[in-house]
């Protein structure tokens, strides 16, 4: 029997690492004494690893040539990031610095929980060193330093700290990989088959939602108020199809801004599972958001809208820093970073990465990279709204009950819990056959039509039920069958009207 393996393919839009993340600049002495190892060195090896618990991670191995702040002597030390590349899937992580081989570089490492060594404050914490002997980081803004100067105006800082002894060896760094891919670069910009990505759900009515975890430490109710107020600004907007809802809370989770994709959406504050590099002086990273999804074309999950092809997002989290709330104004300050990340889970970029952007619409959006807070809250703008017709046009959205049962239909059964399994094709291909009649009820000229129509697409996926349950089995199976049972009731109750 043909078994097909189906892999977890996460997209970016094409943007700058730190295009999806609101970073505010930290001044050097802050970044020095906030980072735990301090380094010059060359990349040399760059491996990707999938591991326990469908976390991804990407392990960068950098010669030190020396070593300003910290380590332990070694002549390489590791930077474990979150995301990667790795049979076939790939995990954005907005924020997160780029490396590649052979690269020079000035790297300002911070020690997590695990023993890991990340780059500190994500890209702030990362300088290219170029031929000329100049290092250079373009983000929030660009700073250029020549290199002897840069490093012995670090030295001098560090005079006095005592840094971590150790090489990044430990933790993630070493944990045992169910695969593993040597990459040439650590990136997330568009191209080689990158997509950007949107949520099939809001052509077909169906709201997407959001678990909250907690609320901000400094502002409880504020922060809640907040939530409702960004999920709010993305909702029935003119001219656009994509709604967001509050579903009941959750418990707080890793996310995808660690590399575990679980396929729930949720929002939590105070980065419970330390996340994000914590702010310091109200520098650093306010918050960061990000998308998981598919573009597998054979299972369908490619679309071409406004002439252009999208994959599939399946999971959208945002992770709010500690003590976002006491460094932004208030409530007002705190949905506009939530809309802002919010933007980011929807597949949405930075209208402009430039500090001088001279156009007034880009610089006024809310998904301008640098945040405004001027109490214009959870606020669209003429640049956000433009985005929202492109990639959630009105015009796609169903409009009767039979086109909505079409257009579930065609979003499919698949569900987080199936991404990574090596899945049997016979359901697949029974729910084409689903798919196909619902796709034919809802072009079918008289009621009648479309009973028949709806009522094969009903025998099919009882079909599609019984073909799981004998080929698929574990939470997968389970995932899938719920959702395959949920279209037949919909079908069943569609039919009643008809």
């Amino acid at each position: 029997m043909r078994r097909l393996a189906l892999a977890v393919l996460l997209l970016g839009l094409g943007v700058r690492l730190a295009g999806a993340t609101i970073l505010v600049p930290m001044s050097d002495d802050d970044l020095v004494a906030t980072s735990d190892v301090i380094a010059v060195g060359t990349v040399r090896d760059i491996r990707t690893v999938l591991l326990e618990g469908n976390r991804i991670v990407t392990r960068v191995t950098i010669a030190v040539e020396r070593a300003l702040k910290g380590g332990d002597g070694s002549p390489t030390l590791v930077v474990t990031e979150p995301g990667g590349a790795v049979g076939g899937r790939r995990i954005v992580i907005h924020g997160a610095p780029e490396y590649a081989v052979d690269e020079h570089v000035v790297v300002f490492l911070r020690l997590v929980r695990d023993g890991t060594l990340v780059t500190n404050a994500m890209a702030l914490g990362k300088y290219a060193v170029d031929a000329d002997a100049v290092a250079r980081r373009d983000v929030p803004v660009a700073d250029v330093r020549a290199l002897d100067g840069f490093v012995a105006g670090v030295a001098a800082r560090v005079a006095g700290q005592r840094g971590a002894a150790t090489d990044g060896r430990a933790g993630a760094a070493v944990s045992p990989a169910d695969l593993e891919a040597v990459a040439p670069a650590f990136t997330f910009t568009a191209g080689a088959g990158g997509l950007p990505a949107r949520w099939f759900e809001a052509d077909c009515g169906v709201p997407v939602t959001f678990s909250a975890a907690n609320a901000d430490d400094t502002h409880p109710a504020e922060s809640r108020s907040a939530l409702g107020s960004a999920l709010a600004a993305w909702s029935h907007v003119d001219g656009a199809s994509i709604v967001l809802g509050a579903v009941p809370d959750t418990t707080p989770t890793p996310s995808i801004t660690s590399g575990t994709f679980d396929g729930r959406n949720v929002i939590q504050f105070n980065d419970p599972f330390g996340e994000v590099p914590d702010l310091v002086n109200c520098t650093g990273v306010l918050a960061r958001g990000g998308f998981g999804g598919a573009s597998d074309e054979a299972f369908g999950l490619r679309q071409t809208v406004s002439d252009a092809t999208f994959g599939r997002i399946i999971e959208g989290d945002v992770v709010v820093n500690n003590a976002t709330g006491a460094c932004v104004s208030g409530e007002a300050g705190l949905a506009e970073v939530l809309a802002h990340e919010l933007g980011h889970t929807l597949g949405f970029g930075h209208s402009s990465e430039d500090p001088n952007e001279p156009d007034p619409a880009r610089r006024d959006a809310l998904m301008f990279f640098l945040a405004h807070d001027d109490g214009r809250g959870a606020s669209l703008r003429a640049d956000d709204i433009a985005g929202l017709h492109f990639i959630y046009p009105a015009a796609r959205l169903a409009l009767t009950p039979v086109a909505a049962f079409a257009c579930e239909t065609r979003v499919g059964i698949l569900g987080a819990s199936c991404f990574g399994h090596v899945l049997n094709v016979g359901p697949f291909n029974v729910l084409k056959r689903a798919q196909a009649a619902a796709a034919r009820a809802a072009t079918s000229p008289t009621p009648a039509k479309q009973k028949k129509q709806v009522r094969k697409a009903r025998r099919l996926l009882v079909r599609t039920i019984g073909s799981i349950r004998q080929t698929i089995g574990g939470d997968c199976g389970a995932a899938m069958r719920a959702t395959a049972q949920r279209l037949r009731d919909e079908a069943t109750a569609l039919l009643a009207t008809l």
